[in-house]
């Protein structure tokens, strides 16, 4: 969970059965408890020196059973509040099963880190045989307010060189942005070791890669309308 540091927040946990962790307050660092064999923390995090935002991480685990099954509530309670906004995510899709969920989800808020940062090219992914973004890419907002992602790549059903040799057929947005990466990497080695644009780099460089995507524009825009907000990203081929 990401929030304004400013706000002073307190957390408890109740299980499925009614079981409660109590209040972990805003002052401690980190908060651990054991309830029917569970292990539950909270680790509080502090500002980063690139972001004023704070995290905070929530792990509930038993490695010799599974979670008891039904809605888990993570409970707030503002104690002094001047945002009152927060950002929550579950990891990703390996380390959880599918029937693990919000009951409320944003569906139009689900980058995460390291694509949410603001100065970095964030890779999405489509379909070359539909030209649909892909149902797992991510999208949203980096914290300055700034569309994610910036261009997507190809990301299912894409033949590749697998490690070991060989190739094999990837999905997901872990092979878009190897290839967005080469992308990259020939843009700048013309522009810097060729010394056709010494400063082929950084945004400069992501400018480029939006101007001259593909399709730059508004196919199934609907899906990447955030209040007035829209996600105009271009595909890479």
């Amino acid at each position: 969970m990401w929030k304004d540091f400013t706000d002073k927040v307190s957390f408890e946990i109740i299980l499925p059965d009614g079981s409660s962790t109590g209040r972990a307050g805003y002052e401690q660092t980190i908060f651990k408890d054991i309830i029917e064999g569970i292990n539950i923390g909270i680790d509080i995090g502090r500002p980063s020196p690139y972001s004023l935002r704070q995290e905070i991480f929530i792990f509930m685990g038993d490695f010799k059973k599974i979670l008891p099954e039904g809605e888990w509530i993570l409970r707030l309670y503002g104690e002094d509040v001047a945002d009152g906004n927060f950002d929550i995510w579950l990891p990703v899709n390996e380390l959880v099963s599918s029937d693990t969920y919000f009951i409320q989800a944003d569906s139009e808020e689900t980058i995460t880190l390291p694509a949410a940062s603001g100065r970095i090219l964030s890779v999405g992914g489509y379909n070359p045989e539909t030209g649909e973004i892909a149902d797992f890419s991510g999208i949203g907002y980096s914290e300055g307010g700034y569309v994610k992602p910036d261009i997507a790549a190809l990301a299912v059903d894409i033949i590749a060189p697998r490690a070991g040799g060989g190739y094999d057929s990837f999905t997901g947005t872990s092979i878009a942005s190897p290839i967005a990466a080469g992308a990259a990497a020939l843009m700048m080695e013309w522009g810097i070791i060729k010394g056709n644009d010494a400063f082929m780099y950084g945004q400069r460089l992501k400018a480029f890669f939006q101007t001259g995507s593909a399709e730059s524009g508004r196919q199934n825009i609907s899906r990447f309308e955030v209040g007035l907000r829209k996600a105009l990203f271009g595909k890479l081929h």
